[in-house]
């Protein structure tokens, strides 16, 4: 078995990747010295458990495992504030720590992130994180089977519960994170993408805002597209979604096209195209990445309305009228989902488009539209 050690001590959760966890190549085997079938299962079973967790971490990306160990340190903060003294909270890396979860336990850990003031959706999303790992250790054999099958019927909230839920709580929010997208007319929109001078920067926001609006693209996506991407010729985009690790081509809008072709000059022939800018409009040697495009885009919505004011006290005790930015890439994603879906794109095509596995979403686009269509009678 080749392995690639680390020093548990030594990690940083939120900076582990798949390459710092324990791979195999081949899968363990173990034979029972007496060459007995029976007996060779039994020992083989043991060797494989002790290696589900890792098997399972090393298949997935950064960001998962990111996520994950957010959401496995919310769950021992849980255990910690309803009485339960942790003597193992290792629950992304230990199967041994999960030894004592019961279904009940991980009922209460939905309810309990309401009660905290958790959205809906976060809360499921965590509780889907938890039903993972316990299905892993159930399998490792540090939760019984009996149990393991009653954490299988702990089921979150959809998406008409949730929303009933918050109409009876009074805090439904915790943090910053925002409840809903921010809604953007098609005016809004042709402002975003044609508020923009001619120097460099400028030609460079241009692109990056049709991209959002007229793609739907993710910030990650948008970072990640190199020249070769683009077909000037056949006016076509060929990109890697990053999240659902597949290529897509897109036909590139009007708008697109013409600010893909304007800043063509300043695309690097290798790598990412999109470089940062100092003030005067120049552009500088630095690539964007996701969070200087959210920052950008914060910057473009202040210019065309999508702020809130907060007063803010410099170092000499002055009160300052701040602009905080409140557009976010995801509500050009919206916006793009709305805006095709109520020209009649289908379910299929939505999906393709965006990049989604499962219809659900692409399913809710397009029943608003219908709803909308519906209520202009």
């Amino acid at each position: 078995m080749d392995t690639l050690s680390f020093d548990p001590e030594e990690r940083d959760d939120e900076k582990t990747s798949s390459a710092e966890i324990l791979l195999f190549d081949n899968p363990p085997t173990a034979v029972a010295p007496n060459g007995n079938l029976a007996a060779a299962g039994v020992a083989a079973n043991v060797v494989v458990a002790q290696h589900i967790f890792q098997k399972y971490l090393s298949t997935k990306s950064e960001n998962t495992l990111i996520r994950h160990g957010y959401d496995l340190r919310l769950f021992a903060e849980y255990l910690t504030a309803v009485g339960i003294t942790l003597t193992n909270e290792d629950f992304q890396y230990d199967p041994q720590a999960w030894a004592g979860i019961s279904w009940g336990l991980v009922e209460g850990f939905l309810a309990w992130q309401l009660r905290q003031g958790y959205a809906v959706t976060s809360a499921n999303a965590r509780l889907s994180t938890v039903r993972t790992y316990c299905k892993l250790a159930t399998k490792a054999g540090a939760i019984n089977k009996e149990e393991g099958m009653m954490i299988t019927t702990v089921s979150g909230y959809s998406r008409k519960e949730g929303l009933n839920l918050d109409e009876k709580r009074d805090v439904t929010r915790v943090g910053d994170k925002k409840a809903m997208a921010i809604s953007i007319s098609a005016e809004k929109a042709e402002e975003l993408k044609g508020n923009h001078d001619e120097t460099p920067a400028g030609k460079r926001n241009r692109l990056i805002a049709c991209l959002l609006l007229d793609h739907g693209l993710r910030a990650s996506e948008v970072v990640g597209l190199t020249k070769a991407g683009f077909d000037f010729d056949a006016g076509t985009l060929t990109f890697w979604r990053k999240k659902t690790k597949e290529w897509t081509t897109h036909k590139l809008t009007a708008d697109t096209l013409v600010s893909a072709l304007g800043y063509r000059n300043w695309m690097p022939d290798e790598g990412a195209v999109f470089w940062g800018s100092r003030k005067g409009g120049e552009l500088t040697k630095t690539k964007l990445n996701r969070i200087t495009v959210s920052r950008l885009v914060q910057r473009l919505g202040v210019d065309v309305g999508f702020y809130r004011q907060e007063v803010k006290v410099t170092r000499g005790g002055k009160r300052k009228v701040a602009k905080v930015g409140t557009l976010s890439a995801h509500d050009c994603r919206h916006y793009c989902a709305t805006d095709m879906a109520n020209r009649g794109y289908s379910v299929k095509k939505l999906m393709d488009w965006f990049g989604w596995a499962s219809p659900a979403m692409a399913m809710r686009y397009v029943e608003s539209a219908e709803v909308q269509v519906r209520d202009l009678g």
